[in-house]
């Protein structure tokens, strides 16, 4: 299995040029600084299908993380908070009202390992067949956008390594 969307933040250090730091994220934006439509280059964003092959739409979004460090990852407490864009308000909107912990993990050790966190999704399913909001229904995806607080403290310097996939 792999998941289809990874995405890397940084906390202190001497990361490569160019990379993003946690507290840097905001929700997609255009050049004018209006909430932008999923169709951007924003790493953290997931594209999903409304379903799958069988026709079963997502439930929730599923999100890993993988700490590369010097600490103990068992003692990181990284809080995220999922949006998603609606087309007929051009906006991106909270899916829950506070952030839902993420236990990120090495992998080095059974007792490291990193913990699924799954976010509920907002997918309509029956889309209007007609009427003034059938343009706005969508093309068949959802778009969904982590945003991850920084942790704050100098004890979780490292790399953070996330990924993201739509689950039925």
């Amino acid at each position: 299995m792999r998941f289809p969307t990874k995405f890397t933040r940084y906390k202190g250090g001497s990361p490569p040029a160019g990379s993003i730091f946690f507290g840097a994220d905001v929700v997609p934006v255009d050049i004018n600084g209006v909430q932008a439509n999923p169709n951007v280059t924003a790493d953290n964003v997931l594209l999903a299908s409304m379903k799958n092959i069988d026709g079963w739409p997502p439930k929730r979004i599923a999100v890993a993380c993988r700490y590369w460090g010097p600490n103990d990852p068992s003692v990181l407490a990284l809080t995220g908070i999922m949006y998603f864009f609606d087309s007929n308000l051009g906006l991106w909107i909270a899916m829950q009202a506070a952030g839902l912990a993420i236990q990120p993990g090495k992998g080095d050790t059974l007792a490291h390992q990193p913990l699924v966190q799954f976010f509920d999704v907002v997918n309509i399913s029956n889309q209007p067949s007609n009427g003034p909001n059938q343009q706005t229904a969508g093309a068949g995806s959802i778009a969904v956008c982590l945003i991850v607080t920084d942790p704050g403290g100098a004890t979780v310097v490292g790399q953070y390594d996330f990924v993201m996939a739509a689950s039925i």
